[in-house]
């Protein structure tokens, strides 16, 4: 059985993939406007030592201030679409191709829609994610609408041992602490996380930010501990 965790953004879409709990595939699209060509070398570089861990780089579409206001919405469209299409395309490789004669789908769990989210944020990314969510019941899960979870961003940080209302750096540090199923300590991300962890391209202890994707992948991977638990509860 394989199951897809989901955080998804336009940033940093992010994906933890498992086979049966015990295998592990940490995969990230990232949003080169997003980040700094010294932060793009160190993941790339990063990826070269890690065999479970897989990031791709795509250049997003510029918003311009002084565009008219229907000239922006096309370029958002634009954005989620390319993004959205490639996050998927993405996803499916990392899955085992199936048996001619297999018909189980994946199980995928994403976040739900955060409403202490603001801005313009609080509207765009909902519009973004369903039709991620869209794409991805349609091409990875077969339009097998059991194999679909969504839980809410609460429950996830509850899964692992946080408050609900718990920041990302709290997680991280539980997650490195104890990241609630055996099988990830044996990871070759999980051992770079342990080992980097004074990395400010991993985390930066004096303003306790975890960057990214490292907290968007383990966001990521919340979804895959809160179904782990459910099933083993």
């Amino acid at each position: 059985m394989e199951i897809i965790g989901i955080d998804f953004s336009i940033k940093f879409p992010s994906a933890c993939i498992t086979e049966d709990f015990k295998k592990f595939k940490f995969v990230s699209l990232v949003n080169t406007l997003n980040i700094s060509g010294i932060h793009k070398k160190f993941l790339i570089d990063t990826e070269k030592n890690l065999s479970d861990f897989n990031v791709e780089f795509l250049d997003g579409v510029v918003l311009k201030k002084d565009n008219a206001y229907h000239l922006n919405e096309r370029l958002k469209l634009t954005n989620y679409r390319l993004f959205t299409e490639h996050f998927k395309n993405m996803i499916k490789v990392h899955l085992k191709e199936k048996d001619t004669n297999d018909t189980e789908s994946p199980i995928l769990a994403i976040e739900g829609t955060s409403y202490n989210s603001k801005g313009n944020h609080a509207f765009e990314l909902p519009a973004a994610s369903m039709l991620f969510k869209s794409k991805a019941f349609e091409n990875i899960l077969d339009e097998k609408i059991d194999n679909y979870f969504v839980f809410p961003p609460a429950n996830l940080k509850q899964a692992i041992g946080c408050k609900g209302n718990a920041k990302k750096d709290i997680i991280f540090h539980q997650f490195l602490k104890d990241p609630g199923i055996d099988f990830v300590k044996q990871t070759e991300f999980y051992l770079f996380l342990k080992e980097n962890i004074n990395n400010p391209r991993v985390f930066n202890s004096k303003r306790s930010i975890v960057d990214s994707p490292w907290n968007d992948l383990i966001d990521a991977y919340l979804a895959v501990l809160n179904l782990y638990k459910i099933i083993n509860s």
